[in-house]
């Protein structure tokens, strides 16, 4: 069917967060001088000004609504419901949010729609928390598109999106690292925040849980006077729980992720869950060693569920923002173990030598612990 005068057009457009450029899409549309057309507006629920924007233009617009949805697609299906035309043209405000890194800044004449980000971390942190929107790692200087896999119509969209704003008129191929759909996303993600969970507490409180029974069995008095190295009992019962969170991790990533996917990310997952867990078991150890009942421990284990764990969830996964997290050491341990679930694996050698000194740390204490200890039974 040929469009033609008595052929009405419905104009779609999707916006979330828009307000530097909702006005002049606005404008454009109502410039338009075909008679036959009517314009509707789907708002995400704006906070920064775009509602404010759409109002002015209100008794010009056929419909509009501003409140939270699933994503622009939902957006859209929800504009069609309204619409009444012959013909359907969606002309958004801002397609998909668009991230770049680029430490070196060698892409230059970049659109203000993109949104610069400091590291390959927080690239991925904002994909993971945006799964509509469209990476640039621009590291090796050469652009490459990363997204969670879509559909193949969708994903061509938002790459020619995301390159116009980069740079007008050059031709890129993209470049869809894994295949995170949506499912495969939320699975990731409930992994990595029920192997935490485990650790934290369970792993905490049972290696606890032990070593109060052992101590009141005179456990610890035996290993006093056996002729074996003393470090040799903290060793022990360190490597049980690491053992065991090692078992657990890999178990729960290859049923929650299946084994294709899970072959190559469970390397990296490991390796952070053994950054916890030794964090976790020497934690614990050393307060069983230095209070006096499992009474005291239960508070002592309740200021650090409060205190460390808390704190990173409401950062990490919701809008809850505190300026002082970047300091906190659980933080970065659950953004690599994150990282590590979706193909990110934490590189910068600064973050495991501090975390190896930690650890270092940690035993030197237990051990002084463990030897006091000793001392007490005899």
């Amino acid at each position: 069917m040929m469009l033609g005068e008595n052929n009405k057009v419905t104009v779609v457009t999707v916006c979330y967060n828009a307000a530097t450029v909702i006005e002049e899409t606005i404008l454009s549309v109502l410039s338009q001088d075909y008679q036959s057309m009517e314009y509707i507006v789907i708002d995400g629920g704006s906070t920064d000004g775009t509602v404010d924007i759409i109002k002015k233009y209100s008794d010009r617009i056929a419909y509009w609504v501003s409140e939270p949805d699933g994503g622009i697609y939902y957006a859209m299906n929800k504009a069609v419901e309204h619409a009444t035309g012959d013909y359907v043209n969606f002309m958004n405000a801002e397609l998909y949010n668009v991230y770049l890194f680029d430490p070196k800044g060698t892409q230059q004449g970049i659109s203000e729609l993109i949104y610069p980000v400091t590291s390959l971390e927080e690239l991925n942190m904002a994909l993971s928390t945006d799964a509509n929107g469209v990476g640039i790692d621009a590291s090796s200087g050469t652009p490459d598109i990363v997204f969670y896999f879509g559909s193949e119509k969708a994903d061509n969209h938002r790459t020619d999106y995301a390159l116009s704003l980069l740079r007008q008129g050059s031709q890129y191929t993209a470049q869809i690292v894994g295949e995170n759909t949506p499912e495969l996303k939320q699975r990731k993600e409930m992994s990595c925040e029920l192997l935490f969970i485990e650790i934290i507490a369970v792993g905490f409180l049972g290696i606890a849980a032990v070593l109060f029974k052992e101590k009141q069995m005179g456990v610890i008095r035996v290993h006093a006077v056996l002729p074996f190295h003393k470090n040799l009992f903290i060793v022990s019962k360190i490597m049980v729980f690491l053992l065991s969170d090692l078992i657990f991790a890999a178990l729960m990533t290859v049923l929650n992720v299946g084994f294709h996917e899970a072959a190559g990310i469970l390397p990296d997952v490991l390796v952070q869950t053994t950054i916890l867990s030794l964090i976790m078991a020497l934690m614990g150890f050393g307060c069983t060693m230095l209070l006096k009942d499992f009474r005291q421990f239960s508070l002592a284990y309740l200021v650090i569920a409060i205190f460390a764990a808390t704190p990173v969830f409401l950062s990490a996964n919701t809008s809850v923002k505190m300026a002082w997290i970047g300091w906190h050491p659980f933080y970065h341990v659950y953004m690599g173990l994150k990282n590590a679930y979706f193909g990110m694996p934490v590189t910068n050698p600064v973050y495991y030598l501090f975390f190896a000194c930690g650890i270092a740390i940690l035993f030197q204490i237990v051990q002084k612990a463990f030897h006091k200890e000793m001392g007490k039974e005899g």
